[in-house]
């Protein structure tokens, strides 16, 4: 089987190398050729648009930025609907709204090419040693199909169903319980520096408890430390918190937590901290407070 993989940041460079390991004929294209390059190196073979690698590919998976990205990718001159593939299968690992979601299912269909929801969880060291969590939506033979795939990213793979979009609620709504717990912990740091106790202090204190989470544990130090080598960019965070917003407007629904802190993080970007590590928040709170 050959598999497409279409936007190399820090995600979809870490699948590329984790299914070239397990054996898969990878192709992969980029925007920017640079990125392209160190998988070539890995054995990678790189196209020079969408349309030529969907000719050589059972299935493509798209791990882009947004939602115009994807539309971009599957719908200009050289997009993905252009090929003549016609049992291509299109796996979207992107953050979208579940209404962006259900658009491109229903577009592609009137392409007859396949469509499933596929975001993750996990960064790309959890891409790398095949420890993500996909979860999917969309048709099931579709699913069967790329299922064995996923297997080699993730032991823990969650099939939602056929109803497009429904992968991409969950999705929301677990990374904006992601911004909220890196601003807690970030709050409950500088509460703790400005009684002039050690932050670590407070940190090895939270860990010991059953308040801990993955957060604290494998970045508070980092964070302490004013390190922030990204997993999930900070301003990727922001613009799922603002997907989060939208989608929750749709439904009419009120999420006043998220939208806290979807300001504190428009603020980190705006000032410059966009490139960080999502747990850079820690930093945008101590600038508001003051704190060196």
């Amino acid at each position: 089987m050959k598999i497409g993989i279409i936007g190399l940041g820090l995600l979809g460079n870490s699948i590329s190398l984790r299914l070239i390991h397990c054996g898969y004929k990878i192709g992969v294209y980029n925007r920017t050729y640079s990125k392209s390059e160190s998988l070539s190196e890995s054995g990678a073979i790189v196209y020079e648009n969408p349309k030529q690698l969907a000719n050589m590919s059972n299935i493509i998976i798209l791990c882009v930025t947004n939602f115009e990205a994807i539309n971009n990718i599957l719908f200009n001159e050289n997009g993905l609907v252009n090929t003549n593939n016609k049992t291509l299968i299109i796996s979207d690992f992107s953050t979208i709204t579940p209404k962006q979601g259900e658009f491109l299912s229903q577009r592609l269909k009137e392409y007859g090419i396949s469509f499933l929801n596929t975001p993750v969880m996990g960064g790309p060291t959890a891409a790398l040693n095949g420890n993500l969590i996909p979860i999917v939506s969309g048709d099931n033979s579709s699913f069967e199909r790329i299922k064995p795939i996923l297997e080699n990213l993730g032991n823990q793979i969650y099939y939602l169903g056929d109803q497009p979009g429904t992968a991409n609620a969950i999705k929301l709504s677990l990374n904006l319980n992601i911004a909220i717990i890196a601003a807690a912990l970030s709050e409950g740091l500088v509460l703790a520096s400005k009684f002039d106790l050690d932050p670590s202090i407070y940190l090895k204190i939270l860990n010991s408890t059953y308040f801990k989470t993955n957060t604290s544990e494998k970045k508070g130090d980092k964070m302490i430390n004013d390190e922030y080598p990204p997993s999930f960019y900070l301003r990727n965070m922001k613009k799922d918190l603002s997907l989060v917003i939208e989608s929750a407007r749709e439904k009419g629904i009120s999420l006043p937590l998220t939208n806290s802190v979807l300001q504190l993080f428009d603020y980190g970007q705006k000032i410059g901290f966009g490139n960080l590590d999502y747990t850079a928040i820690y930093k945008v709170m101590k600038k508001l407070n003051g704190i060196n």
